[in-house]
């Protein structure tokens, strides 16, 4: 199975490689492209609220031991909406990721240098042909 490493550092071999097979891999390579980018800005996004997430949490302490209570049940309040965004977020990476996967699994492997191009097996070039063939002792 390709890469998405592979696909991303060297895009027009890979095209260029597929053809070689007779897949037009240009389109499927773009969305591929276009998912991981998606997936990437979701988790930049889920990390940043993770972080404000904890960020919020110890200053519940802070303002708890400070005896502002008010001020404590307005940070509960915040880091309660900022755990369901985090879920939400984390719910769309993972359909993301699957979508990616289901992507990249439609390219098949790059064919060997050596193989001529070609759609069908009377494009192949024959390397060796044996004529007569031996019984195989049982």
């Amino acid at each position: 199975m390709l890469t998405l490493k592979q696909l991303r550092d060297n895009k027009e071999e890979a095209i260029r490689r597929l053809e070689k097979k007779g897949v037009d891999a240009a389109p499927i390579i773009d969305r591929i492209e276009e998912l991981d980018d998606r997936r990437k800005a979701l988790q930049n996004e889920l990390d940043g609220c993770l972080a404000e997430q904890n960020a919020a949490a110890k200053q519940i302490g802070v303002l708890m031991g400070k005896g502002e209570k008010e001020a404590a049940e307005a940070k509960k309040q915040e880091v309660a909406a900022l755990k369901v965004r985090s879920q939400q977020l984390k719910e769309e990476s993972d359909v993301v990721a699957v979508e990616l996967q289901n992507e990249i699994v439609k390219l098949p492997n790059f064919p060997a240098d050596i193989v001529p191009e070609g759609r069908t097996a009377e494009d192949n070039v024959v390397v060796k042909l044996v004529e007569n063939y031996t019984d195989i002792p049982g």
